[in-house]
C-alpha cells in the first residue's frame, strides 16, 4: 500500500516552503490516501508534514467539504477595502496633506497610527521630508531643457574645458554645535550642558572661487569686499570684478592657447554691463546659463565639502566672535580648509556633468536628484 501511495504522489511537488499552506492537490491526495486505508502517521511521513496537519486537513474535509483554508480567528480588520481605497485616493490627490487633516476629512473614525500602518503595509506609502529645490516656473524649466539639448554634443567640453565658478556665504553658525551630551538624569539643565542658541551668526564672509578638471583645477579662495558706494554697502559688480582680477585673469593669461569656457549663474553682479565689459576685454567666453540651475554646477558640492572641513579641522570655529582678531583667525581656518579640498574630489564631480544633464532631460526639464 505504501509503494502505491508513493507512486500516486510522485507527480505532486514536495518543494513546499516552511510554514506555508498546503496546495489543493496535496490536500486532495491526503484525503484520497486516507479513504484508501492509509494510516495517519504514514501519511505524515509520506507528505513530509506534521501529523496535526493531516488531522486538520481530514477534519476540514469531513465537516466543511472544502480544500481551501478556513478563515483564521483573530482581530477583525479595522477598515473595509472601500475605506482603504478612499484613504489612498485622498493622499494621492493631495500628497502634502497633514495626518490630522486626512483623519478629519474621512467620514469614519480612525486613528493616525492606523492610517500610517494601512498606507505603509498595503501601498508602501509613507511620508517623507520633501527635498528643497529652487522655485521653477514653466519658462525656467523650458530654458533648462533647451540648454541641455543644445549642449548635448559638447558635453565633454563642459567636463574638460569649462571653469565653474560661484560665490558662497560662510558663517560660523553658533547653533550648529552638537546637541548630544553624556550626563546624569539630574544634570539636564546644567548650564554647561544645555545647547544654547543665538539669534544670528557672529561672523559671515562671502568667498569666491572656481574649479576645473585636471592639475591646478582649483583657484585660490577670495574673500569678496563690500562696495562702500553700493546701496547699503553691499556687494556689487565692482566687488565681483575685483575677485575676477585676482584669480581669473591670470588663468586666461597662462592658457591663451587653450580657451576655457567660463560658467557663472545669473546673479545681477554677474550680468551687469561692467562685468560683461570685463569679460569682453579679457576674451573670456561665458556660457549662456539657464536660470535656477544649481544642479548643473558641481561647485555647489564643493561648498558643502568646504564647510564640513572647516568644522572638522577647527571645531572652535563656531565660538569665534565678531572682532578683529577672531575675523583674522576665521579667515586662516577657512583658507586652511580650502587647501584640504582634494583635486580628485573635484574631478569626480566634474565627471558627473553629463549625468546631471541627462537627469534633466529624463525629468523633462524639471527637478533632479542633484
Amino acid at each position: 500500500m505504501a509503494s502505491k501511495l508513493r507512486a500516486f504522489g510522485t507527480e505532486i511537488s514536495r518543494n513546499r516552503r516552511l510554514n506555508s499552506e498546503l496546495s489543493k492537490e496535496v490536500r486532495s491526495a491526503i484525503i484520497s490516501a486516507q479513504f484508501a486505508g492509509e494510516k495517519k502517521a504514514q501519511l505524515a511521513r509520506d507528505f513530509g508534514v506534521h501529523r496535526n496537519t493531516i488531522n486538520r486537513t481530514l477534519d476540514r474535509w469531513q465537516h466543511h467539504h472544502t480544500l481551501k483554508s478556513l478563515p483564521r480567528t483573530g482581530r477583525p480588520q479595522v477598515l473595509s477595502p472601500r475605506q482603504i481605497r478612499l484613504i489612498l485616493r485622498i493622499v494621492r490627490k493631495d500628497p502634502k496633506i497633514k495626518w490630522k487633516s486626512l483623519r478629519n476629512e474621512l467620514p469614519f473614525e480612525v486613528t493616525i497610527r492606523t492610517l500610517q500602518t494601512v498606507l505603509q503595509r498595503q501601498f508602501d506609502l509613507r511620508k517623507w521630508r520633501s527635498p528643497r529645490r529652487p522655485s521653477l516656473d514653466e519658462s525656467d524649466a523650458r530654458q533648462r531643457y533647451a540648454h541641455c539639448k543644445a549642449w548635448r554634443p559638447r558635453e565633454q567640453e563642459l567636463v574638460e574645458y569649462t571653469i565653474y565658478s560661484d560665490e558662497c556665504s560662510i558663517q560660523n553658525d553658533p547653533n550648529g554645535g552638537v546637541g548630544w551630551v553624556f550626563r546624569y538624569g539630574h544634570e539636564k539643565f546644567r548650564k554647561d550642558l544645555v545647547n544654547r542658541t543665538q539669534q544670528a551668526a557672529s561672523l559671515s564672509f562671502i568667498v569666491y572661487a572656481w574649479i576645473r578638471k585636471g592639475p591646478g583645477g582649483k583657484s585660490p579662495l577670495v574673500f569678496m569686499e563690500r562696495d562702500p558706494q553700493a546701496p547699503r554697502g553691499c556687494y556689487s559688480s565692482q566687488s565681483y570684478i575685483m575677485a575676477l582680477d585676482q584669480v581669473l585673469r591670470s588663468q586666461y593669461r597662462r592658457h591663451r592657447g587653450q580657451r576655457f569656457l567660463y560658467q557663472q549663474d545669473n546673479a545681477r553682479i554677474h550680468t551687469s554691463r561692467a562685468t560683461k565689459e570685463w569679460f569682453r576685454a579679457w576674451g573670456v567666453p561665458v556660457i549662456d546659463w539657464p536660470p535656477y540651475s544649481p544642479d548643473f554646477n558641481p561647485i555647489e558640492h564643493i561648498w558643502k565639502r568646504l564647510k564640513d572641513l572647516i568644522y572638522e579641522l577647527h571645531p572652535q570655529f563656531a565660538d569665534l566672535k565678531d572682532k578683529e582678531v577672531d575675523r583674522a583667525t576665521a579667515k586662516e581656518w577657512i583658507l586652511d580648509a580650502w587647501e584640504h579640498v582634494d583635486q580628485g574630489f573635484i574631478d569626480s564631480l566634474l565627471d558627473s556633468v553629463p549625468r546631471r544633464r541627462k537627469a534633466v532631460r529624463e525629468a523633462r526639464r524639471w527637478y533632479t536628484k542633484y
